[in-house]
């Protein structure tokens, strides 16, 4: 079975200021987009992945940018962090576990109901 090749396209929306003059200092003025199409977000800067792994790691923990991602041409969504492929595992766990301990079981549901 042939693995398909995703594309991604990159964008940083800067939280001030300052973060925004960065960004115009490390990325070509024709990668600044005003508004991305289908109601995705505005004031957002394209970026290749290599500027973007220096502006994260630049951050240490300041929220100065918004990270957004597409595929292909689907729709513009946020990313609330990278992870690699372990933590990614385990964090996908954690969420699974969490929702299923949240649902109610039957013996709660029947006794909630008498």
């Amino acid at each position: 079975m042939e693995k398909r090749e995703r594309n991604y396209t990159w964008y940083l929306q800067p939280a001030d200021k300052d973060a925004n003059k960065a960004l115009s200092m490390a990325i070509p003025e024709e990668n600044f987009h005003a508004k991305l199409p289908h109601n995705g977000p505005e004031d957002v800067w394209e970026c290749s992945p290599r500027i973007l792994r220096a502006f994260r790691s630049e951050e240490k923990g300041k929220s100065r940018f918004k990270l957004f991602c597409q595929e292909g041409n689907g729709k513009v969504r946020e990313v609330s962090f990278l992870l690699s492929g372990r933590k990614r595992k385990m964090a996908f766990a954690l969420k699974k576990k969490a929702v299923s301990s949240a649902k109610p079981t039957e013996s709660h549901s029947a006794a909630a109901v008498s």
